[in-house]
């Protein structure tokens, strides 16, 4: 009687654990699929997220993964043209609607002039979900051709100052968003603690480019406030004057010269006028000025 019994609720309790374990798994209802169909991302954007959507509630973990392949003849190449951090995403059970997963991109820059490359990332498998949009298409766009945005990067800033000490810094150069008054003419550069207080600098160069003489300008705009010392009230600028004579300032615009190296691309060092110096001039807020450091044999070299 005891073993009947037992039996009895050996059979009562096994359908509760059977529907247990269904919850560990997610319903048809759980889909997945990459957000975009195509997407453009410009050759010096570094890392990017290509996002994949997951739709519908998870009783369960979703695990996701990818391959991708390279589109055309002069497609991007993984490895040499883009990275992929992880090729298997995973995304906890969740009593949300909705939820990304990202595949992390890591975009290589170079210096070849060549027309934009296409590579796909497509969802091979997908435990706990099913797949919904399966491709997308990244386009990687090419920032040589285009000489003003092929200076938007990391540089370094050599130069001697006025004690005759070697000054390097690293600066950042951007190029201006395609449609604003300032693309195809102004760059802007940034750089962090030049002199040690832990302030940001930021300044322009007036971008000019002549396709008859494969040749072009990039002129420091001086006497515009570049960084703001609160704690000192000081407001800071470039200002540039003769080498040979330091009594002697202009405001205004200051060239770089530069051509088109052999291979057509833009060069890596750019080198301002030996025959001048470039001042890091400080005005107060009450007007009063004066030099912070003087700069001799100034370039800009390409990280």
């Amino acid at each position: 009687m005891k073993n009947i019994k037992l039996l009895m609720l050996m059979v009562a309790v096994l359908p509760f654990f059977a529907s247990c374990s269904e919850d560990d798994v997610n319903t048809k209802e759980c889909t997945v699929g990459f957000a975009n169909t195509a997407i453009t991302v410009e050759e010096t954007a570094g890392y990017v997220q290509v996002p994949i959507t997951v739709s519908g509630h998870r009783n369960g973990p979703v695990r996701v993964k990818i391959e991708s392949a390279t589109v055309g003849e002069d497609g991007a190449v993984e490895g040499e043209n883009y990275t992929i951090t992880d090729k298997t995403l995973n995304l906890n059970s969740d009593t949300l609607s909705t939820g990304t997963i990202n595949v992390e991109v890591k975009v290589i820059d170079d210096s070849k002039i060549n027309n934009d490359r296409q590579f796909t990332l497509t969802i091979v498998s997908a435990e706990g979900a099913e797949i919904t949009s399966q491709q997308t298409t990244v386009t990687i766009s090419d920032n040589d051709a285009d000489f003003y945005k092929a200076f938007a990067g990391e540089w370094t800033f050599s130069a001697t100052n006025l004690d005759g000490a070697k000054t390097t810094f690293p600066v950042t150069i951007k190029a201006a968003a395609e449609g604003s008054s300032d693309y195809e003419s102004v760059l802007t550069c940034e750089a962090a603690n030049i002199m040690g207080a832990g302030e940001t600098y930021s300044w322009k160069f007036e971008y000019k480019f002549n396709q008859e003489s494969m040749s072009g300008q990039l002129g420091l705009v001086c006497g515009e406030e570049i960084s703001y010392m609160p704690d000192y009230g000081y407001h800071l600028m470039w200002l540039f004057g003769p080498a040979n004579d330091h009594n002697s300032v202009y405001q205004g615009v200051f060239p770089i010269e530069w051509s088109l190296t052999d291979e057509g691309t833009i060069p890596n060092t750019l080198t301002f006028d030996p025959e001048y110096c470039i001042w890091l001039y400080v005005q107060t807020d009450s007007g009063q000025g004066g030099y912070l450091d003087i700069f001799d044999n100034v370039t800009l070299t390409r990280n």
